[in-house]
């Protein structure tokens, strides 16, 4: 598996662990609502230890560009 791969991987898990957390907690599961915000945020903590490797590994920052700019 590639990086995008990996990347986009966790993305879904990010995805996922919001969506159903939310959905956990509005039925009163919390403790699947705190397992799933767990893993999201595991996953979102991967992706950033990622980008700041890739970071270092560069040496210089990247900007990403978004509509607005």
């Amino acid at each position: 598996m590639d990086v995008k791969d990996e990347i986009a991987q966790e993305l879904n898990i990010v995805r996922l662990g919001l969506m159903l957390g939310r959905v956990h907690e509005e039925i009163g599961n919390f403790n699947f609502a705190e397992s799933h915000f767990r893993a999201a945020e595991e996953a979102s903590r991967r992706i950033q230890d990622y980008c700041e490797r890739e970071e270092l590994n560069n040496g210089s920052t990247r900007h990403v560009k978004t509509s607005n700019q």
